[in-house]
């Protein structure tokens, strides 16, 4: 089992790893070393025992930048389809 920080609103030593969330589903969670105090219910970065607001800003951003250059890929890809002459 891995070691976090204790809580740093109630200072409990208990933390439990998140598996899943909203916003990020099982990936973001495991990135941002999401923890929650069994105690309190406090979710914070258990490697670091800070917010986790500046780590979902990167992971949306970086969704964001991966979907749109996806999406640009196929909808390019299907543009070259439609013009090429077929004999």
């Amino acid at each position: 089992m891995a070691s976090y920080l204790p809580c740093p609103r109630c200072s409990s030593t208990t933390p439990q790893p998140v598996k899943f969330t909203a916003w990020g589903g099982v990936l973001g969670p495991r990135l941002l070393s999401q923890v929650r105090c069994a105690n309190c219910g406090y979710n914070y970065n258990g490697k670091t025992g800070g917010s986790l607001t500046s780590g979902k800003f990167v992971y949306f951003g970086m969704s964001a930048v991966i979907g749109f250059v996806l999406l640009f890929v196929v909808l390019f890809y299907l543009a070259m389809i439609n013009t090429a002459k077929w004999p």
